[in-house]
């Protein structure tokens, strides 16, 4: 009952969240990736379960992305190579670490689910830029509840 317990209350925390406008799960080559999403877009996956003889530890894997707008120009003569400038890739980035990061912290205050299923450990995300086909960007992590 656990897996469900946890599965659910983080797709609802999830869809909650006024960044996300779609929740998929599974695998990640069922995420709707083909430019049909209004994103942002968070996916969770399963990740592994660890037995023990009276509990079970769930690692979960999320991601959150969103689409990543490119200036056609350059903008006040910048280089699209810059640091900074012609993109949103900072935004993105920002805003999608911000969704993973409440998720964390309601797991870990025990607002997501019932004070018997806790966050087993501080995780750490993984940005990543251009990953899949459409210019898509964000941040992953695993939680292990």
């Amino acid at each position: 009952m656990s897996f469900y317990k946890i599965s659910t209350a983080l797709r609802n925390r999830l869809s909650a969240h006024p960044d996300i406008n779609v929740v998929t799960s599974g695998n990640y080559n069922q995420a709707d990736l083909q430019k049909q999403t209004i994103f942002g877009l968070a996916h969770i996956q399963p990740n592994t379960a660890v037995i023990h003889s009276s509990t079970i530890d769930y690692t979960f894997n999320i991601i959150v992305l969103d689409l990543v707008d490119f200036n056609k120009t350059n903008v006040k003569g910048l280089d699209p190579a810059i640091y900074r400038g012609n993109d949103n890739l900072h935004d993105v980035w920002n805003t999608t670490l911000n969704v993973l990061n409440d998720v964390y912290l309601a797991a870990k205050k025990g607002e997501l689910i019932d004070d018997d299923i806790i966050v087993e450990q501080d995780p750490s995300a993984e940005p990543f830029d251009m990953r899949f086909e459409n210019g898509l960007a964000g941040w992953a992590m695993s939680l292990t509840f």
